[in-house]
C-alpha cells in the first residue's frame, strides 16, 4: 500500500470514529435532556471540538490487532484506560484555551472536573464498540476483502468456489 492510500484509509477511520462519537453524544445528551429535564424534544448538546476527539478513537485499530487474542474484559479495560487518557489530555488542553466543552466539577465523582470514574462502564462498551466497527479494517485502515466460502464437492469431496 502506498503512502497516499495509507493516509486516505487512516482519514476514513478517523472520520468514521468522529461521526460515530458525535452520534453517540447526541443520543446520550438527548436521553439526558428527555429524562432529567423532561424535555421530550430529545434535544442534544455537543461541540465541534468533540469530533476530532472522538475521531482519535481510530487509534484503537492498531491496538486491537495485538489485543484480539485476549478476553473482551481485558480489551475493554485497556480501551477504557485509553479513553480516559484521551479525555483527560484533550480536556486539559482545551481548558487552557477556555474552550473545553465539558466540566464534571458538579458530579459526585470526578477527577479535576475532566473525567468521571463512574463513566467507566460506558467507556468500556464504547471502546469495544469502536473495536467492532473498526474490525473490518486491517493494517491501519485497509479494508478487508470478503472471500466466498468454499463448498465441498459431494462427489470428490474437494473444495470449490461456487
Amino acid at each position: 500500500m502506498n503512502q497516499f492510500s495509507f493516509l486516505k484509509k487512516c482519514i476514513k477511520c478517523f472520520l468514521l470514529c468522529g461521526a460515530i462519537g458525535w452520534l453517540l453524544e447526541c443520543f446520550w445528551t438527548g436521553l439526558y435532556s428527555t429524562f432529567q429535564n423532561h424535555n421530550y424534544k430529545f434535544l442534544c448538546k455537543t461541540s465541534f471540538w468533540m469530533f476530532p476527539i472522538y475521531g482519535m478513537a481510530a487509534i484503537i485499530l492498531p491496538f486491537s490487532r495485538y489485543l484480539k487474542k485476549y478476553s473482551f474484559l481485558l480489551r475493554g479495560f485497556i480501551y477504557t484506560i485509553l479513553i480516559y487518557i484521551a479525555e483527560f489530555t484533550t480536556g486539559s488542553l482545551l481548558r487552557k484555551w477556555n474552550v473545553c466543552p465539558w466540566d464534571y466539577s458538579n458530579a459526585p465523582f470526578h477527577i479535576l472536573g475532566l473525567i468521571r470514574p463512574d463513566y467507566a462502564p460506558l467507556w468500556f462498551f464504547v471502546g469495544l464498540m469502536y473495536e467492532k466497527v473498526l474490525s473490518c479494517y486491517n493494517d491501519f485502515g485497509q479494508k478487508e476483502s470478503v472471500t466466498p466460502l468454499k463448498k465441498k464437492n459431494k462427489i470428490s469431496g474437494e473444495g470449490s468456489n461456487a
